[in-house]
Formats: structure tokens, C-alpha cells, sequence
């Protein structure tokens, strides 16, 4: 469902025939400025989601399946001016999480969403900004796939008085066979680009456009370690002494000596490689085209639900019985026919049950039960074979059993839970 952020965005692709006529003059020389963009000093407000009863409770579910590749017309500047050339063999794949492929691949961002959320917390810690600067973020519900391996993800960076729109692509990089895995490459900033970088020899050079004023603080980091190789306010600039193989080039304006303003954008470069037209003007063309293209809806997982399907009308199986909870799965008469029946603590809880387009839409199918002493609360819900593992916002992986999952919490609490598909989509659920 989109949220705030994501109308902004759209409302912005409203623009882009005067956007692109300035991007044609500017074309003619790295270092003239393109015109203010992406700003705004609405902050943010919370995302909407779609509201389910449960058993004894509310959740809430946000899809992160894939969304149509959207087709760019020839006068669109092409996304490959604006992509490193990175191949699995290279130390650094993007931005972040930071390292080679099997560093992201470990890293397990299985959405374009999760690996900007949690590159956008990294970023924006204490420690990984300038002095005297602090900032939020949100992240845009709608992402816009621009081919099997690339997207760009809407998002919002906030300071204390200041807040500004941008956006971010992303990668796909693991193989063809395995789960998805995505890892950010560039973007930044509406009203920021990164005009050139050129890295040879150990010497880095760069330009930039800003539409707002103010001081912008570059600094450069090694690629993989993280480590500051050195810093700027000059553009042009220049950084000679280099050694590292890749880095990431980071801009933050730290305002007018008011208060720092919400904008940011960083792109990385390798030794021996020269790239242009960086930020949010490169990525702006095709993610208004895929925001005006309505999302595909379909079920989330479909195939066999194993357990049921090897049940006759009334037949049970356990999936769990520990002495204090049991959940049997049993195949029920009727539409709503695959059940849980679940006894939670010292008491009966009883059943719920749910129709296959409901267990493979996984947007009804979930449960929670309150322990007779109103302390705990069990979560959980069934799930098509398709579904491998859930993963917490503890950090704990479930894996299901008998096409059921659950989860033990504390009672007033809302969890996340990630459920992931065997290609490497995921869905999450808030459950509590």
C-alpha cells in the first residue's frame, strides 16, 4: 500500500519534461549545476498497512514480492552510465553490505527494501556523520524493478529541521539458482548529484551539483573496510595517495551554519574507472515510469501444502507438543479447510482455520493465542512448502513444520517476522 513518501515521489514524476531538458544542457559539461529537485520539508509520516484480524489479536502485512520490469523510452538516460562495473570476482559488489559476493550473499538482504533500510541505518548512526549532524530516514513501500537484477527504492532523510526525498538503486547479484540476495549500489538526495568520479592510479577526482546552498562534506572510505581515506569541501576536488581497490564516495551538506540540511548521496568507483551522472537524476526517469505502471497482484506462493494435501477430511497431524503447547494441523470440511487446532499453556485455545488462496496469498493465514495468564502471546501461521524459513527481528531463524510456524512472545509486544520463499522472495508480518 503506498505510503506518503511514495505519493511525493510520484508527484514528482510530473516534472521530469523540464527535469530532462536541463539534464541535456548540463550533459555538455560535468560541473554545471541541474536544477533544484526532490525537495521537501514535509516530514514523513508513518506507512499505512493493511489491517487483518487474527486470533486474538491484529497484524499487519507489507508484500516485498517482485513488481513488473517497466520498459524507458530512448530519451531516458540509460542506467548503465550510471552503474560501476562490478562482476563476482570484484572485492567490493556495492555500497553496502560491504565486501565481495559471498559477504552479501552472508549478509542475506533478500529484498531491495531490507538492504536500503538497513544501509540507510548504517549511515545514518552517530559515528557515520559529520560533526554536529543527525538524521532519520523512511523507506518508500513501492519498489520499482527495473530488470530481473536492478531496482530503485524511494526513500526520506530527515534532520532536525529539514527532511528531503531521494532515491536508491539496488542489485541483485546472487546466482540465477540460489534466494535473492541485494546489495545498494548508489543514489542520494533529489536535489544532489554526483556529477563525475574518476578513480585512477590513486587518485580520485569528482564533481557535484547541489540545489541547495550550504557546505557539502565529502569524504571517502574504503569500499570494504569502512576506513576514512580522506575528505573534502571543495568542488571540483581532489584526493591523491589512494590504495585501496574500491571506494565509496559519500556527500552530506552540513548546511549554512544553521542547521544541517537533509541531504546525502554516495556512489562507488574502482581503480581504473571512470563514471558519470550519478544520484537521484540518473535513477528519477525509470522509477516514475515503473510508479505509473499499477503493480501486478497475484498470490505470493503457490504450489503444494504438503501436509493437507496428504490428509483426508479430519485427519490430523502434530507439528509441535512439548508438554505445555500443542498445535495439530487437521484438514477440515469447507473452503476455510486448513486448520490448526492449538492449546496454548493450561488451557484450550482452540482453531483456526484457512481457505489455500488465503495460505498462499499469506495475508490472512496467521494466529495468535494468549497464554491463560495473559503473560505470552503465541504467533505463528501455516505456510505453502514454498515457504523455507522465517526470520525474526531478533535475529532468530524458524523453520516450519508440517507447513506451521510459531513464535513465543511477550504479551503487548508486535513482532516482525520475514518469511521467505524458496526464490528469494519474502514477505513480512507484524504479529503480536
Amino acid at each position: 500500500m503506498p505510503n506518503e513518501l511514495d505519493d511525493r515521489l510520484r508527484s514528482l514524476g510530473a516534472h521530469l519534461d523540464h527535469e530532462r531538458e536541463a539534464w541535456a544542457e548540463a550533459e555538455a559539461s560535468p560541473y554545471v549545476a541541474t536544477p533544484h529537485r526532490g525537495r521537501s520539508r514535509l516530514l514523513l509520516v508513518a506507512a499505512s498497512f493493511v489491517l487483518v484480524a487474527g486470533v486474538g489479536g491484529v497484524l499487519a502485512t507489507r508484500d516485498h514480492g517482485r513488481t513488473p520490469t517497466t520498459g524507458v523510452g530512448t530519451d531516458v538516460p540509460a542506467l548503465a552510465t550510471a552503474v560501476p562495473n562490478v562482476d563476482a570476482t570484484t572485492l567490493a559488489m556495492g555500497l553496502f553490505p560491504a565486501g565481495d559476493l559471498a559477504d552479501v550473499t552472508s549478509a542475506g538482504y533478500a529484498t531491495p527494501q531490507s538492504a536500503v533500510d538497513a544501509y540507510l541505518a548504517d549511515r545514518t548512526r552517530t559515528e557515520m556523520l559529520p560533526d554536529g549532524y543527525g538524521a532519520s530516514y523512511s523507506v518508500a513501500d513501492r519498489v520499482v524493478r527495473t530488470s530481473d537484477e536492478q531496482a530503485i527504492v524511494g526513500f526520506s532523510l530527515m534532520t532536525s529541521a529539514d527532511s528531503g526525498d531521494g532515491l536508491l538503486l539496488t542489485r541483485q547479484v546472487a546466482p540465477t539458482n540460489e534466494p535473492e540476495r541485494w546489495v545498494v549500489v548508489q543514489g542520494g538526495i533529489g536535489s544532489f548529484d554526483i556529477d563525475e568520479l574518476d578513480y585512477h592510479d590513486g587518485r580520485l577526482t569528482g564533481s557535484f551539483s547541489s540545489g541547495t546552498g550550504g557546505r557539502t562534506e565529502v569524504s571517502v572510505r574504503d569500499a570494504v573496510t569502512g576506513e576514512l581515506l580522506g575528505s573534502s569541501t571543495d568542488n571540483p576536488f581532489t584526493l591523491d595517495g589512494l590504495s585501496s581497490p574500491a571506494v565509496s564516495v559519500r556527500f552530506w551538506n552540513t548546511g549554512d551554519g544553521k542547521y544541517p540540511l537533509a541531504v546525502f548521496a554516495e556512489a562507488l568507483v574502482h581503480d581504473g574507472e571512470a563514471v558519470r551522472a550519478l544520484g537521484q537524476a540518473a535513477l528519477a526517469p525509470e522509477y516514475y515510469a515503473g510508479m505509473d505502471t499499477p503493480a501486478e497482484v497475484a498470490p505470493f506462493v503457490t504450489g503444494p501444502i504438503s501436509t493437507f494435501d496428504g490428509l483426508s477430511v479430519g485427519g490430523t497431524v502434530s507439528a509441535l507438543n512439548d508438554g505445555a503447547t500443542t498445535i495439530s494441523v487437521r484438514l477440515g470440511d469447507g473452503d476455510r479447510s486448513l486448520c490448526a487446532d492449538i492449546e496454548f499453556g493450561d488451557g484450550l485455545n482452540g482453531a483456526v482455520c484457512f481457505s489455500r488462496s488465503e495460505v498462499e496469498g499469506q495475508v490472512t493465514s496467521f494466529f495468535n493465542a494468549d497464554s491463560m495468564d495473559g503473560t505470552k502471546v503465541l504467533v505463528g501461521g501455516i505456510v505453502p512448502d514454498a515457504i523455507t524459513e522465517i526470520r525474526t527481528d531478533t535475529g532468530a531463524v524458524i523453520i516450519p513444520s508440517h507447513n506451521v510456524w510459531w513464535d513465543v512472545i511477550d504479551a503487548g509486544q508486535v513482532h516482525t517476522y520475514t518469511l521467505t520463499a524458496a526464490d528469494g522472495r519474502t514477505i513480512e508480518t507484524y504479529i503480536g
